[in-house]
């Protein structure tokens, strides 16, 4: 190996290893980044979306049973806000799932929450319907009271005050009016079976009355129990509607409740797996920082071995041989031609060496050469004198 390979052996081993060390540790860098935004980008989001729709689902419950004991205030401005905040956290889930699974179960959670909504919207527009015919109801009520009020006030005025058949049937009239106003609120404090069976029973009494009534010779000059009875067949349509839809509006709350159930269940179950996922998410990212700074530790103790070898190997190789023909050259500029260079390397340094050691031979044998042409015409000189 020539002088020049050993020089870029010992200079390009250090700068390939920084290479190496350089390029892992942008990988490691990588890597935990990858780690740390798979939780903080997509695993701890994606929990607090499905918690949030929980949250929001439990919002519309609360939203529809504030409505439903109080129709005036905010219950269906509430159910709507909830509605909307539901969709987006579902949407954001949506675009962070990542998993086939994931996707199936979001499928299954739009399609039971919009269903959930439509049977909300529904059970409003029930109970509102409801709440019309109860309106007309107590309208209808009133009218006959006014009606039956009027002709008592009349008939008292009048002579036929005495006449217990003039006044005797207004007065039940009017209890029986009273009667029904009573079951229609016991109806709407209560909704059980006995309410509804006391008003279609106060109902009925009251309709066998002015059919009774109306088949008498003293009903002929009675017009206002004819307006009674016309009032009459208009409660009884309200009533049987009002008795249906609040039927339809409970089985309708019915299966509100058991769809909600069900998405609690699958929403619960989803939190589940997001909680899983970001806790594996997490343990991969402390996993991935504790192995890169091992790693990193690793690289720092290799590069310190690395950088000592090379540092041994270039002294070794290169400035020992160095020093080696500084200090031939210097005894050789001194005068001592015998030294010898001791480097044993077919390199050009042991070129130079082997060079050089043959100067110092010639330089040695002229200096021998001429010291002993020297002595001979000192001889020469010293016989010539003595002559």
């Amino acid at each position: 190996m020539t002088f020049k390979k050993h020089l870029e052996t010992g200079i390009g081993i250090p700068l390939l290893a920084f290479l190496l060390f350089s390029t892992v540790f942008y990988l490691q860098v990588r890597w935990i980044g990858n780690s740390i935004g798979q939780v903080t980008e997509i695993e701890a989001p994606r929990c607090e979306a499905i918690t949030n729709m929980k949250v929001e689902l439990n919002g519309i419950s609360f939203g529809l049973v504030g409505y439903l004991n109080d129709p005036k205030g905010e219950g269906v401005s509430w159910i709507e806000e909830y509605k909307k905040e539901f969709r987006g956290h579902l949407m954001r889930y949506c675009s962070l799932s990542q998993v086939k699974k994931d996707e199936s179960a979001t499928v299954e959670i739009d399609r039971s929450s919009s269903l959930l909504c439509r049977m909300a919207e529904e059970v409003v527009n029930l109970n509102n319907l409801k709440l019309e015919r109860l309106k007309l109801l107590r309208e209808s009520l009133e009218e006959a009271d006014a009606i039956t009020s009027e002709q008592y006030n009349k008939n008292l005025a009048s002579s036929e005050t005495q006449d217990l058949g003039v006044m005797g049937p207004i007065i039940e009239a009017k209890f029986l009016e009273d009667e029904l106003q009573e079951a229609i609120n016991c109806y709407e404090v209560n909704r059980s079976e006995k309410c509804v069976k006391k008003l279609y029973k106060s109902q009925e009494k009251f309709g066998k009355f002015l059919n009774e009534y109306l088949k008498t010779e003293e009903s002929k000059d009675h017009v206002w129990l004819l307006r009674l009875s016309e009032l009459h067949i208009d409660c009884d349509g309200l009533i049987r509607d009002i008795i249906a839809l609040d039927e339809r509006k409970q089985v309708r709350l019915e299966e509100f409740r058991t769809r909600k159930d069900r998405l609690r269940w699958i929403l619960a179950l989803q939190i589940e797996q997001a909680k899983a996922s970001f806790e594996q998410a997490s343990d991969n990212s402390l996993y991935a920082v504790t192995a890169s700074t091992m790693l990193m530790l690793f690289l720092v103790f290799f590069g310190l071995v690395i950088a000592i070898v090379s540092r041994q190997y270039v002294s070794f190789m290169v400035i020992k041989p160095i020093d080696k023909l500084i200090s031939a050259a210097n005894k050789i500029g001194r005068g001592h031609y015998n030294t010898r260079i001791e480097i044993d390397s077919d390199d050009e340094l042991g070129e130079l060496a082997a060079a050089m050691h043959k100067i110092a031979q010639q330089m040695q044998q002229a200096e021998e050469s001429q010291g002993s042409s020297g002595g001979k015409s000192h001889k020469k000189d010293k016989t010539s004198l003595s002559i």
